[in-house]
């Protein structure tokens, strides 16, 4: 019996917009990768591997989204029902039960991306990383909120965090890291993608950038490996993030 879980998330930068020569690439690097949980940001509903039958978005903020965009989607191989999340969060995030196979049981997915430093900084709505400070409050109130409500499920939260946590100066502020660290520990979870080194998924290198995209899991699930990919390919920037996964092995008590 399988009980082996994959999960993976990438920032696919508006190909559904921008740059849809990348499509077709990204696309054959995320059938490649061989998740059963996809997590995208900055994504399109075109761009989907094949085996993945349900799909959930965040709701598009009008004004921004294309049609077909959101900030967050979630692929999965397995059935999704949607879990509503605050409405101050609904342009950047969305949430589901999934109801997996004999041997995985039940999973929670939080899919997120906390907003960059500068927004609202040009149009001066808002300070330097304000809203990301705001962002990273009340997301973390959600994941404690979906502790207590699931406490028996697998719950994850992936997706662009807009903050490496490999204790390098990348991107990102000292007290919103904290601040993050501390929400995950309130919720149960941690973050193994936070390690300050990942190996590539083809196992040749570590990778030359730090990473924000993150996939955080309950502390009682079992990390088997961290593999990570920058976004390239034969030459061609597929996107200015790199993707990440986790391998996840579920244990069950009799």
């Amino acid at each position: 019996m399988n009980n082996t879980f994959r999960v993976a998330t990438w920032n696919l930068d508006r190909s559904g917009v921008r740059k849809k020569s990348r499509i077709e690439q990204q696309i054959r690097k995320l059938a490649a990768v061989d998740a059963d949980l996809l997590i995208l940001t900055e994504t399109h509903e075109s761009i989907k591997p094949n085996g993945y039958d349900y799909y959930l978005a965040s709701e598009p903020e009008a004004g921004y989204h294309h049609p077909g965009e959101s900030c967050v989607g979630i692929w999965s191989r397995y059935p999704l029902t949607k879990i509503p999340t605050d409405a101050d969060n609904r342009y950047l995030t969305t949430c589901a039960e999934i109801n997996g196979p004999t041997g995985i049981g039940n999973v929670i997915v939080y899919g997120t991306i906390i907003t960059y430093g500068a927004d609202g900084v040009s149009d001066k709505s808002a300070e330097p990383w304000a809203r990301h400070r705001a962002a990273v409050k009340s997301q973390a109130a959600e994941w404690n909120t979906l502790k207590q409500s699931y406490p028996d499920h697998l719950r994850i939260i992936a997706g662009d965090f807009n903050e490496n946590l490999d204790g390098k100066r990348w991107y990102g502020v000292k007290d919103a890291k904290e601040a993050i660290q501390s929400g995950l520990a309130m919720a149960g979870m941690h973050c193994p993608t936070e390690a300050k080194s990942i190996s590539l998924l083809t196992g040749e290198n570590t990778l030359s950038r730090s990473t924000v995209d993150h996939i955080c899991v309950s502390d009682t699930a079992k990390v088997l490996r961290v593999l990570a990919w920058e976004g390239n390919e034969s030459g061609t920037t597929l996107s200015d993030h790199n993707g990440i996964l986790v391998d996840i092995e579920i244990t069950h008590n009799n």
